[in-house]
C-alpha cells in the first residue's frame, strides 16, 4: 500500500548503466525443456507477444525485490509464493493500473516483466509451463517508484519430503528456484545482472517456511543512526535489521522467532571444479559429433536425429565442426573463469587424444593431435593449436602469447584490493580468459582440382573483458602504412595472398593450420590427416576417424580451478564480453540461446558450469553444494537435454571446490556488509558510507539445519551525518546533505530534511515474569500487548518495541497502531506545512487491515486498524515516512527522501479464556443471623476483550445479595461478585452447592465463540449457633428459638458476656451463643418422630433448628443435629446399646433393661 497523494507527478523512466553497452537480449515463446529441475517458466507476454521486453527495450533493469516462501498443504504437496518488486513508472503496458497517474495501485492485477523471461524452477524434474505470470498488486510507493506483487503458486506435490539424496549421501532439501533478470539499473553493485533466488524445502523439518516482512527499499544515513530498537546512536556504521517470523502456528512462543540470518550470494553461482596436473574432465566425440550425418546435420537439418532437428545449428556435428574447424565454421568464442594455483599453470582447455584411447598404428599422432589449445600461468595466456609439419614429420604445436601486463587496465584491477590480492600477475586469483579464433583459407583452383591449399588463424584474448596486447598487434587495413602495421595487412603463405583485409586491435598475426596445405584429391585422408575438399559432403567426410572417434574435449590437466565455460560459434565482441562475463546465463530464456548481441549470428553452442547439481557425484562426506566431493560425470547446462552425448566424464581426482566470490567474479556483495547476530546487517566499509543504492540478498530460517528462503531487497544509503544536529529544530540525524565530499542529489533549499518515523498506539509492556521474553542472540527481546486505549490518556510510545520485540494481539480484536511522520523543513521560521508533505510507504500489509487516509500533511500521521483472525502467527508490518517537496519556482516536485523504516511484529495469540482466581471448588461457611459475604474475581487477560459473571447452575439463598464489580488492570479484564447473605434463625443446616461462570465474548472472527470458566461455591450454615442481635434480651432470643430463658442461659454458661441473666446481649456486637445441643445419630436411620419424641420437642421446632430435615422422615446414620432437650415433655430414660465395658460384656447383660416411662 502507498499512502501518498494522489497528484504525484511521474518521473521519467530510469535508465541502466549499462543500456549502451549491449543490446537487450530478445526473449519470444520458445520451447522448453526441463534441465534436470522442474521448471515452471513465467514468461511476461501472451502467445500473441512477439518480445517479453516491449516498452523495455532502452530501460535498465527494473527488478527490486523477491521473496519466496512457502507453506505445507498436506502429504507431500506445497504451495509456494512469491513475492516481486519493479519499477513502478516504467513505460509499458505490463504495469499500468487503475491510479491516478495510469500506472498499477493495491489490488491491481500486473503481469510481471523484466528484461529476461523470469522462471521458477521447483527442483524435482517435473515440467510445467505458463504463458503469462499474473501478480496482484499487494504494496506500491510512488515516491519511491516501486510496486510489489505476490503470486500464489498452485500446490506442488514432490514425490518425498525432501531431495533423498544420491548414494553415500544424506538427504537434502528441494530447491526451489526463481530466476529472471534484470536487477535495477541504478544499483552501485549488480546493476542491471540477473537474480535467482533459492528456496530449501525439507517437509521432514518444517511445515512452512519463515517469512520476510523487509520493505523493497529501505534508507540508512551515510554514517551513525538512532537504532529503533534501542533509540540509541549508532556509532560504528549503518545498519539495518531483515526482520523474519515464523508464519504458522509453532506450539511454543520462542519457536517463531526466526534464529537465522546469512547474507546470500545475489544468485546461485554454485561450484567450481578443483583440478591438479593428472586429473581432468573428458568430453568424448563419439558417433554423435563425428559421423557424416551429424556433421552435414550443421547445415542441413534433414541430416539430424530427432534431438537436434529442431536446432541443428547447435547440434553436436555443428560444435564438433566449430573446435576442428573447416570452411563454414571459421569463428569459435571460447570463455571461462579460471585460476592457476602455480606460477607454471598449465593447459586449461584443449582437444586431443582421450583418456584410454588407442590410435591406429597408420594414423599415430592424429587421435594425439589438439586443434584447440588454451594454456595459463602467472603472466601469459597461450592459444594455438598443432599442425603437422611434413618437413619434420611430426606434428608441431603452433602458438601465440599474450602476456598479462599489455594491459595497463588490467594491471590496474589486479592491484586494486577490492578484488584481490595486489600484485602484477594472476597466479592464485579468479581471472576470465576469453579466447576468440579466425580461420582463414586460401583457395586453389585448377587443373580440376578445386580446394583450399592454405589454413591460417588469429587468435585474440581477453582476461576479465580487457584486450591483451594491443601494442603489439595493433589494428590494421590493408592500406596501412604506419610502421606498426608491418608485416600484418596482406600477409601471405606460400607465395598466396591471404583473405584478411583488417586486423582487429589485439588479433594476432596469422598462425598456420589447424589444417593442413597441399594439393591432395577431393577428400583424400592420408595417414598424417590431411584433410581437403570440394564440396560440403567431402568436407563433412573429411578427418571422421582421425579426428573425431579418438578425440575429446578437455577440461585441466593443471593445478586450480576452473568454472562456467562456454563455447560459441562466431566473435563474441569485447562489449559483449565485458557485459556478460559476470553473469550466468540461463540459455533456454532465449531463441538466441543466451546471446545477448540478438541478431549477430553468434550462437551459444555449450555451457559447463560445474555445479555440483549437473553431476553425478562419487560418495564422500560432503558438506553444504558438495564442497570438496569427488565427481564422475559432468553435464552441461546447454544443451539442456543431452541425454549421454554431451555428458563428460571426469579422470582422476578432480572435486567440486568453492567458486570466487570477490565483487569481480560474477557479483558484487562480499565486500560490503557483514552479519550481526539478530538479523542486524551492516555495511562494512569505513564511514561514510558512499551514497547510492544496494542491493542486499539474505537467507532465513527458524534455526540453523532448517530450511533457508531469500529475500532480495535495495537500501539507499542518504547523505546524512547521524551526529550533526545541523537542523533548526535540534532534530538529530534527519538533515539531509551534510557531510562534505559526498554526492548530494538534493536541492537542500526545497528539500534540507529526511522526515522522522514514530510509532505509538494502546499498549503496555508485559511484566518481567511472562513467558514472552526469549533470547535472540545475546540480547533478549521484549513484549507488549493492545490494551483498551484511554482517549483521555492518548497513545503511548511504541518506538522501544518495534521488531525485534513484538506487539502481542489476540484474535478476533481490534488492535491499532498511529504512524506519526514529519519533516524539518522551515518556511518562514516554521515547519513548513505548505510546499512540505510526508506521507508513507508500507509493505505487504496485514490481509483485511485498514488504513486511514493520509491528506499528505506536515507533520502527518496513519492508523493502521486490524483484527486478526489466525492464530499462534506473527505478522510483519513495515513502514517508512517519505516526504514530498514542491519547488514553486520550477513548478516541480523535488526529489523524496524516506526515514528509516520500522518494523512492528505482530504477535497473534489465541483470545486468553477468563478465569476465576483461587480454588475452583470452596465452601463457605455460616452461622445464623450473622452476615457473611464472599466474593469471586475473575481475571481476562486480553484487555480488549470483556467478560461477565452469573450464576450457571442453582439457586442463591433466600435473601441473598449479588452485586458485580469492575475493577482497574491496564494489563486485563478485572470483574468480580460478591454474594452477601445473613441467614434466618430456622436456616440452621442449610447446604446448597451453586456454579459460577465467567465467559468471555469471542472475538469478532467468524465463528468464534465465548470462552468461559466455572466455580462452585458450597453455603453452609452451622447448626445451634447464632449471633445474637443488637439489642436483643435473652428471654426475646429464647422465645425465638421456642425456649424459656433458663434453657437458653444453661446451654451457653460458659459465654462471658452471658455470667447473668439480666444483662441485655450487648457486651459483644459479634457475640454467637449455642442454641441447641448437637446431637449425632450412631447407629442406624433414626425416624424424626422418635427424635423429637425422646426430646420432648415438636417437629417444627426441629425443622426450624435443622433446615436440611425439613423434607426427611427420618435421620440417616451419623448425621448431626441441633435439639432443644425439654426435661418436661422428653422421655424420663434412654436406652444405651451397643456400650462395650473392659470385660467384653455390653450394658444390657449387666442390667435389666428399663422400659421407657413418660416423666412426670
Amino acid at each position: 500500500a502507498s499512502r501518498q497523494g494522489e497528484d504525484e507527478k511521474v518521473g521519467p523512466t530510469c535508465r541502466g548503466k549499462h543500456s549502451s553497452k549491449s543490446n537487450a537480449p530478445a526473449f519470444g515463446a520458445v520451447g522448453m525443456m526441463a534441465e534436470r529441475g522442474v521448471v515452471l517458466l513465467l514468461l511476461l507476454c501472451s502467445s500473441q507477444t512477439a518480445s517479453a521486453l516491449f516498452g523495455l527495450e532502452g530501460a535498465g533493469g527494473t527488478f527490486r525485490y523477491g521473496h519466496i516462501f512457502w507453506e505445507r498443504v498436506e502429504g507431500n504437496e506445497v504451495q509456494f509464493t512469491i513475492q516481486a518488486a519493479f519499477t513502478r513508472n516504467v513505460d509499458t503496458s505490463y504495469f499500468k493500473g487503475s491510479a491516478v497517474d495510469g500506472f498499477a495501485q493495491t489490488g491491481d492485477n500486473i503481469i510481471m516483466t523484466g528484461r529476461e523471461t523470469p522462471m521458477f524452477d521447483f527442483g524435482d524434474g517435473f515440467e510445467q509451463r505458463m504463458d503469462r505470470l499474473e501478480m496482484t498488486v499487494i504494496a506500491y510507493s510512488v515516491r519511491e517508484n516501486w510496486v510489489l506483487g505476490e503470486r500464489v503458486l498452485a500446490g506442488h506435490a514432490y514425490p518425498t519430503p525432501n531431495n533423498e539424496g544420491r548414494e553415500g549421501f544424506s538427504s537434502k532439501p528441494w530447491l526451489a528456484r526463481f530466476t529472471g533478470c534484470c536487477r535495477f539499473g541504478q544499483l552501485v553493485n549488480n546493476a542491471d545482472s540477473p537474480w535467482v533466488l533459492t528456496a530449501e524445502v525439507d517437509l521432514q523439518k518444517a511445515l512452512a517456511s519463515p517469512r520476510v516482512g523487509v520493505l523493497p527499499h529501505i534508507s540508512v544515513p551515510s554514517t551513525a543512526f538512532k537504532d529503533p530498537f534501542t533509540s540509541s546512536v549508532i556509532l560504528n556504521g549503518p545498519s539495518f535489521r531483515v526482520p523474519a517470523a515464523a508464519a504458522v502456528p509453532q506450539a511454543e512462543r520462542c519457536d517463531r522467532r526466526v534464529k537465522l540470518w546469512e547474507l546470500e550470494k545475489p544468485w546461485t553461482v554454485g561450484t567450481a571444479g578443483g583440478f591438479k596436473m593428472d586429473s581432468s574432465v573428458e568430453l568424448p566425440f563419439e558417433g554423435q559429433f563425428s559421423t557424416l550425418d551429424a556433421m552435414t546435420c550443421c547445415s542441413k537439418a534433414a541430416s539430424c536425429t530427432p534431438e537436434d532437428a529442431g536446432n541443428n545449428r547447435v547440434s553436436g556435428g555443428c560444435f564438433f565442426r566449430l573446435l576442428r574447424s573447416d570452411s563454414q565454421q571459421r569463428l569459435l568464442t571460447v570463455e571461462g573463469w579460471v585460476r592457476v594455483a602455480q606460477a607454471e599453470g598449465g593447459v586449461v582447455l584443449k582437444t586431443g587424444k582421450g583418456a584410454g584411447k588407442m590410435c591406429d598404428m597408420a594414423k599415430k599422432g592424429v587421435c594425439d593431435v589438439s586443434l584447440l589449445q588454451v594454456h595459463v600461468n602467472s603472466t601469459h595466456i597461450t592459444v594455438g593449436h598443432e599442425l603437422y609439419d611434413p618437413d619434420s614429420s611430426a606434428w608441431m604445436l603452433r602458438t601465440v602469447s599474450f602476456a598479462v601486463a599489455s594491459n595497463l587496465d588490467l594491471l590496474a584491477e589486479l592491484n586494486n584490493a577490492e578484488f584481490y590480492t595486489p600484485s602484477d600477475h594472476i597466479q592464485n586469483k579468479w581471472v576470465h580468459v576469453t579466447v576468440v579464433r579466425q580461420t582463414n583459407t586460401i583457395w586453389r583452383a585448377g587443373s580440376g582440382l578445386n580446394y583450399f591449399e592454405h589454413w591460417f588463424s588469429t587468435y585474440k584474448v581477453y582476461v576479465n573483458g580487457h584486450a591483451l596486447e594491443t601494442q603489439r598487434y595493433p589494428g590494421c587495413s590493408r592500406t596501412a602504412t604506419n610502421p606498426g602495421c608491418a608485416g600484418r595487412a596482406g600477409s601471405t603463405f606460400y607465395g598466396f595472398e591471404g583473405d584478411r583485409d583488417t586486423f582487429d586491435s589485439g588479433e594476432s598475426n596469422l598462425v598456420p593450420g589447424p589444417r593442413l596445405t597441399g594439393p591432395y584429391a577431393d577428400g583424400d585422408i592420408d595417414v598424417v590427416g590431411r584433410c581437403l575438399w570440394n564440396n560440403e559432403q567431402d568436407a563433412n567426410r573429411a578427418c571422421v576417424d582421425g579426428f573425431g572417434n579418438e578425440t575429446s574435449l578437455i577440461f585441466g590437466m593443471f593445478d586450480g580451478d576452473m568454472d562456467e565455460w562456454r563455447f560459441w560459434s562466431g566473435e563474441r565482441s569485447q562489449t559483449d564480453v565485458q557485459s556478460w562475463f559476470q553473469r550466468p546465463l540461463s540459455p533456454m530464456q532465449s531463441v538466441y540461446y543466451g546471446d545477448p548481441t540478438a541478431g549477430s549470428g553468434v550462437l551459444l553452442m555449450a555451457n559447463y558450469n560445474f555445479d555440483w547439481d549437473r553431476s553425478q557425484l562419487n560418495s564422500c562426506e560432503g558438506t553444504d553444494l558438495e564442497v570438496g566431493c569427488p565427481f564422475s560425470t559432468l553435464m552441461p547446462v546447454f544443451p539442456a537435454d543431452p541425454a549421454e552425448k554431451w555428458t563428460a566424464k571426469a579422470n582422476g581426482d578432480v572435486r567440486f571446490v568453492e567458486t570466487g566470490t570477490s565483487r569481480l567474479m560474477f557479483y558484487e556483495s562480499g565486500e560490503l556488509f557483514q552479519l550481526e547476530e539478530g538479523g542486524v546487517i551492516r555495511f562494512k566499509q569505513a564511514m561514510p558510507i558512499p551514497v547510492g543504492l544496494y542491493q542486499v540478498s539474505v537467507r532465513v530460517a527458524i534455526a540453523s539445519g532448517m530450511p533457508r528462503v531469500p529475500v532480495d531487497f535495495i537500501v539507499e544509503v542518504l547523505n546524512q551525518d547521524g551526529f550533526a544536529q545541523n537542523g533548526p529544530l535540534g532534530v538529530l540525524g534527519d538533515a539531509l546533505c551534510n557531510i562534505p565530499g559526498q554526492p548530494c542529489p538534493y536541492n537542500t533549499s526545497i528539500n534540507m530534511f529526511a522526515p522522522t518515523l514514530n510509532v505509538s498506539g494502546f499498549i503496555a509492556a508485559v511484566a518481567e515474569g511472562d513467558e514472552d521474553h526469549c533470547d535472540v542472540g545475546s540480547f533478549q527481546t521484549r513484549t507488549a500487548r493492545f490494551v483498551k486505549g484511554d482517549q483521555q490518556a492518548g497513545l503511548l510510545n511504541a518506538n522501544s518495541f518495534v521488531y525485534p520485540n513484538r506487539l502481542r494481539a489476540y484474535a478476533g480484536f481490534e488492535m491499532s497502531l498511529t504512524f506519526m511522520g514529519m519533516d524539518s523543513q522551515m518556511r518562514n521560521g516554521v515547519r513548513d506545512a505548505v510546499d512540505t508533505q510526508v506521507g508513507f510507504s508500507i509493505g505487504p500489509a496485514p490481509a483485511y487491515g485498514r488504513f486511514s487516509t493520509v491528506r499528505n500533511t506536515n507533520p502527518s500521521s496513519m492508523r493502521m486498524e486490524w483484527t486478526p483472525c489466525s492464530v499462534d502467527v506473527t505478522t510483519l508490518l513495515c513502514v517508512e515516512a517519505v516526504d514530498r517537496h514542491i519547488d514553486r519556482n520550477r513548478d516541480t516536485v523535488e526529489r523524496s527522501a524516506a526515514s528509516q523504516s520500522k518494523c512492528v511484529a505482530l504477535q497473534v495469540e489465541k483470545d486468553p479464556a477468563p478465569m476465576f482466581m483461587g480454588d475452583k471448588a470452596r465452601t463457605v461457611s455460616y452461622i445464623m443471623g450473622r452476615p457473611t459475604s464472599f466474593t469471586l474475581v475473575a481475571l481476562e487477560h486480553n484487555s480488549l476483550d470483556d467478560i461477565e459473571i452469573e450464576v450457571e447452575e442453582g439457586e442463591l439463598p433466600p435473601g441473598a445479595m449479588l452485586t458485580h464489580a469492575v475493577h482497574p488492570c491496564l494489563h486485563c479484564v478485572n470483574k468480580s461478585v460478591t454474594v452477601s447473605w445473613t441467614p434466618g434463625e430456622a436456616m440452621g443446616g442449610y447446604t446448597a452447592t451453586i456454579r459460577f461462570k465467567v465467559e468471555d465474548t469471542g472475538g469478532d472472527c467468524a465463528g468464534a465463540m465465548g470462552q468461559s470458566d466455572m466455580v462452585e461455591v458450597t453455603l453452609s450454615v452451622a447448626k445451634c449457633r447464632y449471633m445474637v442481635q443488637k439489642d436483643m434480651q435473652l428471654q426475646e432470643l429464647a422465645a425465638v428459638f421456642g425456649m424459656d430463658w433458663i434453657r437458653l442461659w444453661s446451654l451457653n454458661s460458659m459465654e462471658p458476656s452471658l455470667n447473668h441473666p439480666d444483662y441485655l446481649v450487648l457486651a459483644n456486637p459479634a457475640q454467637v451463643i449455642n442454641v441447641g445441643h448437637n446431637y449425632r445419630v450412631l447407629a442406624g436411620a433414626e425416624p424424626l418422630e422418635r427424635i423429637t419424641t425422646r426430646f420432648g420437642m415438636t417437629m417444627k421446632q426441629l425443622h426450624d433448628l435443622n433446615y436440611d430435615l425439613r423434607e426427611a422422615t427420618e435421620a440417616p446414620e451419623g448425621a448431626r443435629l441441633c435439639v432443644v432437650p425439654n426435661s418436661c415433655t422428653g422421655l424420663a430414660t434412654t436406652i444405651y446399646s451397643g456400650l462395650q465395658f473392659q470385660d467384653n460384656r455390653f450394658l444390657t447383660d449387666a442390667a435389666p433393661v428399663f422400659e421407657p416411662q413418660t416423666a412426670q
